[in-house]
């Protein structure tokens, strides 16, 4: 009865019934932003479809040719990969092209049009090796006057890339080509939440990091948490110091070793390099229909660095010269 009363006396109220005129209007109003903000997306959508749609057309059904900077980089690129080769078959060790390159390899038979560097993997009594006798083979060729090799690479507050960065520098620092080396772990047996001990294993390695502790002890410590060994086993996962997790560019999967292994060779630009046995699988691990065409793309920025430079095809010409003549004489 109360509210009934309350209602009656609202209705014969002036500054109610302005109120609520005020609001109907305003109501209204925002409807029709709403329809026409519906309509300016549903237009972007189809125009974002589109082209999608044609870039599909072009990167699958034609052959297009890479030009300038971007080829530079692809010649550079290649010539770091022949010489991650070549050390890697003089010191017996096995690395499979890994990421953007196996799928190159595979949709577009070599660079994916708009990268501009190499990824490789290797498990990881390969990769510590491969750390070794790298700096050891640059020292021997000349090559570390050009190449700079990182891990553990700081690169701002308590950011750090752990995997091997492999790049052609000139004195300013300009990169003209790049190859990362991505390590992988065998895992002994799966385990109940093993992805959330994942991340929560490499925070803890990122942050002992920081604090001091050396490369040894770190892996040590996430080796018996996660449940890992050094001789081959059943499963393989991204090492915690990759690019594997849920705050990562890929996300966490566990691998069958007997789908990596034994190694088998694709083409890539015209050279045979190692691959994973089952590239199907382990692609779709990665990036499920891997076929298809992004609508959303990852670019690098060295590459708009890159055309900005003087005398670019100069400097790109002399360090493609250097590495091709160490990897012709290997």
């Amino acid at each position: 009865m109360l509210n009934k009363l309350k209602g009656k006396v609202l209705e014969n109220s002036d500054s109610y019934n302005e109120l609520k005129n005020e609001n109907e209007v305003t109501l209204k109003k925002l409807d029709k932003k709403i329809n026409k903000l519906n309509k300016t997306v549903k237009r972007l959508e189809k125009e974002n479809n589109s082209y999608n749609r044609l870039f599909k057309t072009l990167y699958l059904d034609y052959d297009i040719k890479p030009k300038g900077a971007l080829k530079t980089t692809f010649d550079i690129c290649q010539e770091l990969l022949n010489l991650v080769d070549n050390v890697c078959k003089k010191h017996d060790i096995e690395y499979w092209l890994d990421y953007g390159n196996l799928l190159g390899a595979i949709r577009h038979g070599g660079f994916i049009p708009w990268d501009d560097d190499i990824d490789v993997g290797m498990i990881r009594n390969e990769f510590d090796k491969f750390y070794r006798v790298i700096l050891e083979e640059l020292k021997e060729t000349g090559l570390d006057e050009i190449i700079t090799i990182t891990r553990d690479k700081i690169y701002g507050e308590r950011k750090v890339i752990f995997f091997i960065q492999i790049s052609v520098q000139d004195s300013e620092g300009r990169i003209f080509g790049g190859l990362d080396v991505f390590p992988y772990d065998y895992l002994i047996d799966s385990f109940d939440n093993i992805e959330e001990e994942f991340e929560n294993t490499k925070k803890t390695y990122y942050d002992s990091f920081f604090d001091g502790v050396s490369y040894e002890e770190n892996l040590k410590a996430y080796y018996d948490r996660m449940n890992l060994s050094f001789d081959k086993q059943k499963y393989v996962i991204s090492g915690v110091d990759s690019v594997r997790a849920k705050k990562g560019i890929y996300n966490f999967e566990i691998l069958s070793s007997d789908e990596i292994f034994p190694l088998k060779e694709i083409e890539f630009s015209g050279v045979k390099y190692p691959c994973p046995k089952n590239s199907d699988y382990y692609l779709e691990k990665i990036y499920g229909d891997y076929m298809d065409i992004p609508k959303v793309l990852r670019f690098h920025n060295r590459l708009n660095d890159l055309r900005k430079s003087p005398q670019l095809k100069e400097a790109s010409i002399k360090y493609y010269n250097i590495l091709k003549e160490v990897n012709d004489s290997f």
